[in-house]
């Protein structure tokens, strides 16, 4: 399969450093966090909320992906990736991208400051670290392997936060669990069509030290826990997440077949399923 080129206008530039079709990683999560907070609609009537979901559309993406351009323009360099279906970062806009990753983090974290009780506040100074250390030196989880993977629980911390916030108490247990076993397994999915390419610019990741077999089994492994986790509270529809596993043991019985053929499919198949929670949490 081939990935959908990327419009080579200027002014879309921005936009495309956020990775339009990866916001509802953070946008999903944030919603489904509403809906398991409250069972009243008013909630959508309130601005606050709205702010919120805003802020992890566009400001959220840029900051996440922004910091990872940034600091990995050794490894994009080989990743061809990066030059069909994602955007291959300008060095020329190194400054103006510094100066954006400032501003979005000062009027996050300041309006989370004025908006937020204080422990949902440091849920979103959390999400603010981990964005800036996955990628950013001298911690740089991104090159650490398996480490790399289980940062990336950041994903769900959206959903934490306005859960906290709404409803005054903490998620269950094993939704935060099962919500970050998914977020380890999806990003070491992801990571594997750049094995070649990290390996070229020395980067070490989970997917680099395990290889592609057994990254794959790392991945169905995540995912199985999260499934059975997540059939704490969800019951039956949990079982729709066998297919995350399914997709991982498949390539893993077809060694010569594409995992970046499968992975671009994953923001539609997210999105799918995602909905189908919102869904399901908005009508228990």
């Amino acid at each position: 399969m081939r990935p959908p080129t990327q419009p080579n206008r200027a002014e879309w530039y921005w936009l495309r450093v956020s990775r339009p079709r990866f916001w509802l990683y953070l946008l999903g999560p944030s919603l489904v966090g509403v809906v398991a907070a409250t069972d009243t609609w008013q909630v959508w009537l309130n601005p606050v909320v709205w702010f919120w979901l805003l802020f992890f559309t566009w400001p959220a993406n840029v900051f996440l992906y922004g910091v990872n351009d940034l600091f990995d323009q050794d490894t994009d360099a080989h990743n061809t990736k990066k030059h069909t279906y994602e955007t291959r970062f300008a060095t020329r806009r190194s400054r103006q991208m510094q100066r954006l990753l400032a501003v979005i983090a000062l009027a996050g974290l300041g309006a989370g400051f004025g908006l937020l009780p204080l422990n949902s506040w440091l849920i979103l100074g959390a999400w603010f670290v981990l964005s800036w250390t996955y990628s950013a030196p001298p911690l740089r989880w991104k090159s650490r392997p398996f480490l790399d993977a289980y940062s990336n629980g950041l994903y769900i911390l959206p959903a934490v936060l306005v859960f906290v916030w709404l409803s005054g108490s903490w998620p269950p247990a094993w939704a935060i669990l099962a919500g970050w076993c998914w977020s380890v397994g999806m990003h070491t999915f992801s990571a594997i069509p750049d094995i070649a390419a990290d390996q070229a610019g020395g980067v070490h990741t989970t997917a680099t030290v395990l290889g592609r077999g057994r990254a794959l089994l790392w991945v169905a492994g995540h995912w199985l826990v999260a499934i059975g986790l997540a059939s704490t509270g969800l019951q039956w529809w949990a079982g729709l997440g066998v297919l995350y596993p399914a997709v991982a043991l498949y390539l893993w019985f077809r060694p010569k077949e594409s995992v970046f053929s499968w992975y671009v499919w994953f923001p539609y198949i997210n999105a799918v399923l995602g909905m189908a929670l919102f869904w399901w949490v908005y009508a228990q």
